[in-house]
């Protein structure tokens, strides 16, 4: 009866030996694969472009050359151990092989990676300067208007760049026909509307020096006095005032230039009287002109390092 339990304990035993050096050698064969794989990527890395519009880090041949000679060595080592003995077996199991996994690495000698000089300060704005093709100044000369690739003035207002129509009086129709660019769709009142408005978010917040307003439509009354009211947060009940205006009675673009440039994300447009007596007011868009945060930034970066040339 003892002979029989100790050989059914040894078999145990055995089988649970078994058992830990199949595991143990499925966990080396999975660590072999992922460490190749990495060393397949690297190269694939490698042979990739090395530089991008002098930007990015460039990479030393000899460097991945000696990557490429780098070897990940693997050394399963099986050591006898005749004291292992089963806590079940008072005499001892016998010896039972060990499994030891061992992970060498071998890194190459030469890993410093050549980098690429981040360009100068006079760099930096020669190309600034040069893609935006042309300056345009507001009429106050106290701000440079964004301008887009081709050299046309960055609209804040434009749908197309994400501005939106927030709110708007009751009576008011086709309100965000104003942010298009159709001069055929426009915003409709009925002149006899009390408190007409509209609220507009502009696409990014935005240092508001001239603003440009447009009616094409033929059968109406063109708007003659607005105010113009901004703020940074919305909804609000605090606006802070920009500045009422007078526009001519006429069918085509107007622009008006601020006294004092004002930061804003958010503009309400306050329609106060128009012109003639027809049964409908409208306006047919609203155009925002200035710069925004990033672009007066580096404005003021150009005109410090200009300064510091000159002096």
């Amino acid at each position: 009866m003892q002979r029989s339990r100790k050989a059914l304990l040894r078999r145990r035993a055995l089988e649970s030996s078994v058992l830990g050096k199949k595991r143990l050698y499925k966990f080396s064969l999975s660590l072999v694969l992922v460490l190749w794989g990495l060393v397949f990527l690297l190269k694939l890395i490698g042979r990739g472009d090395g530089y991008k519009d002098g930007s990015e880090v460039c990479l030393d041949d000899s460097a991945w050359h000696e990557a490429d000679r780098a070897a990940v060595k693997l050394s399963v080592e099986i050591e006898p151990n005749n004291h292992v003995q089963d806590a079940q077996t008072p005499n001892g199991g016998g010896g039972h092989p060990v499994l030891h996994v061992k992970e060498e690495r071998e890194y190459p000698k030469n890993d410093k990676l050549s980098r690429v000089a981040p360009p100068g300060l006079d760099e930096f704005k020669s190309k600034t300067v040069n893609s935006r093709e042309k300056l345009v100044t507001g009429q106050s000369g106290s701000v440079t208007h964004r301008v887009e690739p081709g050299g046309k003035e960055y609209n804040y207002a434009s749908a197309s760049k994400g501005a939106k129509v927030l709110a708007f009086n009751k009576e008011t129709k086709g309100a965000s026909n104003i942010l298009d660019k159709d001069k055929d769709k426009y915003l409709r009142n009925p002149c006899s509307a009390e408190e007409k408005y509209v609220i507009i978010e502009l696409s990014e917040e935005t240092l508001v020096n001239t603003i440009e307003i447009a009616n094409f439509e033929h059968y109406s009354s063109n708007l003659k006095d607005f105010e113009l009211l901004s703020s940074l947060v919305y909804p609000t009940e605090k606006w802070d005032k920009v500045g009422n205006f007078t526009a001519a009675n006429a069918k085509h673009a107007q622009r008006f230039t601020l006294q004092e440039p004002k930061w804003a994300r958010y503009l309400k447009l306050n329609l106060l009287s128009h012109y003639g007596l027809e049964f409908y007011c409208t306006l047919s868009s609203i155009e925002v002109y200035g710069v925004d945060a990033v672009e007066r930034m580096l404005e003021d970066l150009i005109s410090v390092q200009d300064k510091q040339i000159q002096r």
